[in-house]
């Protein structure tokens, strides 16, 4: 079988003690989907290569490659006192991210990297608004609407929505509750749509009245389910708030089950 391999953004190297791990963005995760937030990769076991600025490591499933200009800004020191035996160009890593934290230092090697980093800002914050422009492009001639590309459950992707002749974009939200966890869109007087991530599967428990349908996209590379309705992979369905009912005690909220499959995706 072979192994994956991830480009890594606004990634972060995280040491302890003797041994390594990652953070970040990837940009095709063969679990969570595309551009999809890391917290945590599995412990780093080779350095493939550490060259023209661009990391590239093993870890027990995955090869990771991290170039330094996307780096994250959030820089994170690690307490390198307790590092034991790791590999030497972890370590060397490890010492300039400590550098670029430090506001106490400054060369014209820190400088450099400084630099390197807020260009490769500017590459990743124009390829999203590149992205944001397509996706509210898919929904500008359908009002009082939202749109979906559904890649990742568990962390949520970016919402598009046409609401009261206005449209734009609004980021997921992670609320971690006490029994289940939830994505949050919302947007102060325009969008509230929220649903239970549960592995394969969104369960839809609200959203405001002024959505009159919630359009979903299977971007992902195996089927999903929104509520008990199976959607296969690179299809679409519409959900009509007529056809969707108060199952939670919410105001201002419609919540139910009943999905209407696009026809477009009916034969597939």
């Amino acid at each position: 079988m072979d192994i994956p391999i991830i480009n890594m953004s606004r990634w972060m190297i995280h040491i302890c003690n003797n041994w390594a791990y990652l953070s970040g963005i990837a940009d095709n995760h063969p679990k969570l989907g595309l551009n999809a937030n890391v917290s945590h990769t599995s412990e780093i076991t080779e350095v493939i290569s550490y060259n023209d600025d661009i990391l590239r490591v093993k870890t027990h499933n995955s090869i990771y490659v991290c170039p330094l200009k996307y780096l994250s800004k959030k820089f994170i020191k690690n307490d390198m006192t307790k590092v034991g035996d790791i590999q030497p160009e972890l370590y060397k890593l490890a010492l300039l991210i400590n550098r670029l934290a430090d506001d106490s230092l400054n060369d014209s090697r820190k400088q450099y990297f400084l630099e390197l980093i807020e260009q490769g800002e500017k590459e990743l914050n124009q390829k999203k608004e590149e992205e944001n422009k397509r996706l509210i492009s898919l929904i500008q001639d359908k009002e009082n609407s939202i749109y979906l590309e559904v890649s990742s459950i568990n962390s949520g992707n970016a919402l598009a929505y046409n609401i009261d002749g206005k449209t734009g974009i609004v980021e997921p939200e992670i609320h971690v509750g006490m029994f289940q966890d939830s994505i949050l869109y919302m947007e102060y007087g325009l969008v509230d749509f929220r649903y239970f991530p549960k592995g394969t599967s969104m369960e839809i428990y609200s959203w405001s009245d002024n959505i009159e349908r919630v359009i979903i996209k299977n971007i992902k590379k195996y089927n999903i389910k929104v509520d008990e309705q199976l959607i296969k992979a690179g299809d679409t369905v519409e959900i009509n708030k007529n056809d969707y009912r108060c199952g939670l005690i919410s105001p201002n909220c419609v919540n139910g089950s009943s999905l209407l499959i696009d026809r477009n995706n009916q034969d597939r």
